[in-house]
């Protein structure tokens, strides 16, 4: 388990507690599906006029991590000299982290707070070669008109959509092409490069 998706396992969480509606459930059961497929789990701990403690409980490093360290070098040495990445992202922890990523394995990386900020900034820079974006965000641009504009005058432009729930993951139309990638949050630095050299290979 990385460092990278505890962190976004975390902000879920704290979306949970502080913007979910009462009674929804629908953070938490974003919190545990990502837990599961982890091979972790999340316990929850109430008591009346206490409060309520959620408990996350990660797998430790399993016989494969070995493998997955040669994995994770062979992503690392992939020459992405010169290729841009315009990433989109709300949260701030999380973009920094994202954007840190890339710049270590080599990409060129312009960071935005929202679709409205993306396409302003995509005017000041000659090349963009991947769109990295959440699918919602605040403001008016979201992540698939955001591709879509940035494609009328950059047609050749490949996307790489990421999002907390499984109905704006799958969504068609609207600027998403069959070839571009969707990410389901939170995301391993692994899948994220993996889905990064994809997007560059065409």
């Amino acid at each position: 388990m990385t460092a990278s998706l505890l962190l976004e396992v975390a902000r879920f969480l704290t979306m949970l507690i502080s913007t979910k509606e009462i009674g929804s459930g629908q953070g938490l059961s974003m919190v545990q599906g990502f837990l599961k497929q982890s091979g972790g789990m999340v316990r929850v701990y109430s008591e009346v006029a206490e409060g309520t403690t959620f408990k996350l409980y990660f797998p430790a490093k399993s016989k494969s991590a070995r493998s997955a360290q040669y994995s994770e070098n062979a992503l690392d040495n992939i020459d992405v000299t010169g290729v841009s990445v315009l990433v989109a992202e709300d949260e701030d922890e999380v973009r920094r982290v994202i954007c840190e990523i890339l710049r270590d394995v080599g990409y060129t990386v312009y960071e935005a707070r929202s679709g409205d900020e993306a396409l302003n900034m995509s005017g000041e820079t000659d090349r963009i070669d991947i769109l990295l974006t959440d699918i919602i965000m605040p403001g008016e641009v979201q992540g698939p008109e955001l591709a879509r504009r940035l494609r009328e005058s950059r047609s050749e432009i490949r996307a790489v959509f990421m999002s907390g729930y499984a109905n704006e993951a799958t969504v068609h139309g609207n600027g998403l092409r069959p070839d571009d990638i969707r990410l389901m949050k939170p995301v391993s630095r692994n899948n994220r490069l993996k889905a990064l050299h994809k997007a560059r290979a065409g």
